[in-house]
């Protein structure tokens, strides 16, 4: 009698086993194969469930992959952080070559949101420290997206390991807002573990934010997508169409009210009217161009309207009061907790044995960008709004004892988007620089 192979009995069952085994050993070679020679990364600020997640809300694993993009050219870096989960060059804790070291704690404009690792401003001033024959380390310890209450956590936890001799601050415009997102209902609110207020006494407190386990302990979507190379570029091959997918330009009544303020008021009333026509309409750059055309726009005019009307992430419009004003920088909760961690830095500072300084970005450069897409008025007022921050910062360094960097240098943004490109990191290289030269070139010297 003749024996029945199994698959004979069960062909149907036994070519589905083996084209699963099949595919599932592909996907397992492709995974491997795109881990080890063309990694990928879908986050540019981290992850929640990381080891420096777990302490400031998000962060990353040690040596884990950075992606970055250049919003100008489309270019990507990818690079990875060290092995205490920095965006830095190696590092050790204890200081074996006595160099005089400069932790700089902040945001994204630290972390280098757009820039290749290269080229963030504390490897350029470490090198150019370097290049001038002085023994230093700058550090970088800084996330996209931190507030000042992070900064003061990190200074704590983490710069302090280092023994730095001098600690510096570098200070955002959205810091203050930032730091009271734990008021923000949803996942914003709950996205930090913790938050500080103050107390009677004017004194800095610190509050566990409860809420935070369940976004730290969460099986999210992109927490699975980020544990697999090829899903994460599915991921961002989806966020690249859905991209492509949204209309280039659109049209609502904040960004009518820019262009009447930055560009109509050379263009006629009827060419307004016109235009108001199509608030919460579909637009696009022909209809614009129709419009030029129809009403005898000169060219630049032209140009200020396409620009204005672009759909950018940074660009939904901007209010009145923004325009005139600036952006609240007087609301007396960010103000006293803006001051109040400063104080606090600069004490902690010196009990390690650390000189403390205060560096912001907000300067000429950012008013130019915000000028350039008609985000802030072409007053006196205006342009001396960026300022107060810089000037408050400056006089309370001179009461209580600690060091302010001047942006000597224009700091430079991207055209679309508002962080420092690679000339921007390099002018505050420079005026980091400039300012070290002028209050630690003794300290310097002595390393």
């Amino acid at each position: 009698m003749t024996k029945i192979s199994l698959f004979e009995r069960r062909p149907k069952t036994i070519l589905a086993l083996i084209i699963t085994v099949g595919l599932l050993l592909t996907v397992a070679l492709t995974e491997t194969l795109l881990y080890f020679f063309y990694p990928m990364v879908i986050s540019t600020a981290g992850f929640v469930q990381t080891e420096n997640g777990g302490k400031y809300g998000w962060g990353y694993d040690p040596n884990q992959l950075v992606r970055t993009e250049d919003p100008d050219t489309g270019e990507k870096y990818l690079d990875r952080v060290n092995s205490h989960g920095w965006r830095d060059r190696a590092r050790t804790f204890d200081n074996p070559n006595n160099a005089f070291r400069i932790a700089v704690i902040g945001d994204s404009n630290t972390f280098g949101f757009i820039v290749p690792a290269e080229s963030i401003y504390t490897r350029v001033l470490e090198d150019m420290l370097r290049s001038e024959g002085f023994n230093a380390e700058v550090l970088n310890i800084s996330y996209p997206g931190w507030g000042t209450h992070q900064v003061y956590e990190a200074l704590q936890r983490d710069a302090a390991r280092y023994s730095p001799d001098l600690v510096v601050y570098a200070y955002s415009g959205n810091d203050m807002g930032e730091s009271i997102n734990y008021k923000t209902p949803g996942k914003t609110g709950r996205r930090v573990p913790f938050y500080y207020a103050l107390d009677d006494a004017n004194q800095l407190i610190r509050h566990d934010v409860p809420d935070f386990q369940r976004e730290f302990t969460a099986t999210t979507r992109k927490h699975i997508i980020s544990k697999s190379q090829i899903l994460s570029r599915l991921w961002l091959i989806r966020g690249s169409m859905r991209a492509n997918a949204q209309p280039r330009h659109v049209m609502n009544s904040r960004k009518f009210y820019q262009v009447h303020q930055c560009a109509a008021p050379s263009a006629s009333e009827n060419f307004v009217a016109d235009l108001a026509k199509y608030v919460d309409q579909a637009i696009t750059a022909e209809d614009v161009r129709a419009l030029s055309q129809k009403h005898g726009l000169d060219s630049e005019t032209e140009k200020k309207v396409l620009q204005i009307t672009e759909n950018r992430h940074f660009n939904g419009g901007v209010s009145v009061q923004n325009y005139l004003f600036g952006g609240g920088y007087r609301d007396f909760e960010r103000l006293g907790l803006l001051f109040a961690f400063v104080s606090a830095a600069n004490d902690f500072s010196k009990s390690i044995g650390a000189k403390f300084a205060v560096l912001s970005n907000m300067d000429a450069g950012r008013l130019e960008w915000e000028r350039y897409w008609c985000m802030a008025d072409d007053t006196e007022l205006r342009r001396n709004e960026p300022m107060r921050a810089n000037r408050d910062l400056e006089a309370y360094a001179r009461r209580i004892n600690y060091g302010y960097v001047k942006n000597v240098r224009k700091i430079v943004r991207a055209r679309n988007d508002p962080h420092p490109n690679i000339e921007g990191n390099r002018a505050i290289a420079e005026n980091l620089f400039l300012y070290l030269m002028e209050n630690h070139q003794d300290d310097l010297k002595a390393h």
